[in-house]
């Protein structure tokens, strides 16, 4: 006589592995599908250039933004400002600089933080650090 599990055992346990191992997968198939089906908004590219804070922002999901507001913090935690832009369609980006984004002259360099948001999506953040004041120099 072999000593070892029962076949209903065994049977059992294969059956809640699998079982297991299919519920996982449904759940990272749902949510993968689920995000782009929407409003995703992404960073592309965050810069100062002299006196503005130029901020790129892509759309990867499947249905166009709606109006995208972009703010900026100072390094001090001050409201920088912001701006809006248009509607991105799905796939597509646009650049938001100037207009709200300016640095004062005499604003000093560091980390800004950059915040994009949008009716339906998730608020994405992100930082562009500004090595020199607001002059370029």
């Amino acid at each position: 006589m072999q000593k070892g599990i029962s076949t209903v055992i065994a049977a059992l346990l294969m059956l809640i592995i699998t079982i297991a191992l299919a519920g996982f997968a449904y759940t990272y198939i749902s949510g993968i599908l689920t995000a782009r089906t929407s409003v995703v908004l992404d960073i592309v590219e965050q810069s100062c250039v002299g006196e503005f804070i130029q901020v790129t922002i892509r759309n990867d999901g499947t249905a166009p933004s709606g109006t995208v507001t972009v703010t900026a913090t100072d390094p001090d935690g001050g409201a920088t400002g912001s701006c809006t832009t248009a509607s991105i369609n799905p796939g597509t980006q646009q650049s938001c600089a100037g207009s709200g984004l300016n640095r004062p002259p005499t604003s000093e360099a560091g980390t800004y933080r950059i915040r994009v948001s949008a009716s339906g999506a998730s608020p994405v953040t992100g930082i562009a650090f500004c090595p020199t004041d607001g002059t370029g120099a």
